[in-house]
């Protein structure tokens, strides 16, 4: 393996780290909320294959299928948290926040785990 596992710990946690930081528009309606959201989630999947890369591994922390597993879980994890705000409400820079932190954790955890096996 070209990169040690802790390595790849330490990147993944900057991305789960960066994800803790992100900074929405406070002003952005509904429509744009949900692409932003989406591109946020495209740039967490692109830095994952890029570390998982330079560790010398393939590509992608699992299938297409597994991602959208994780996605899913980290949205109900966060609408979980959320939940009680109708959903023009709950659109807001936290919630959006929380969604990607939630969804980077769950798949560096994911890559993590594929490593170890």
């Amino acid at each position: 393996m070209a990169k040690e596992i802790s390595w790849v710990k330490e990147k993944l946690e900057e991305i789960i780290d960066s994800a803790r930081k992100l900074d929405f528009p406070a002003f952005s309606d509904l429509e744009r909320k949900h692409i932003l959201l989406q591109e946020e989630r495209a740039k967490v999947d692109r830095q994952v294959d890029v570390v998982l890369e330079q560790a010398g591994l393939p590509r992608g922390a699992g299938t297409d299928d597994s991602r959208d597993a994780l996605w899913r879980q980290a949205d109900a994890e966060a609408r979980a948290e959320f939940g009680s705000l109708p959903e023009k409400e709950m659109m807001n820079g936290f919630y959006l926040q929380e969604v990607i932190h939630r969804y980077a954790a769950l798949l560096a955890d994911a890559a993590v785990k594929e490593m170890e096996e």
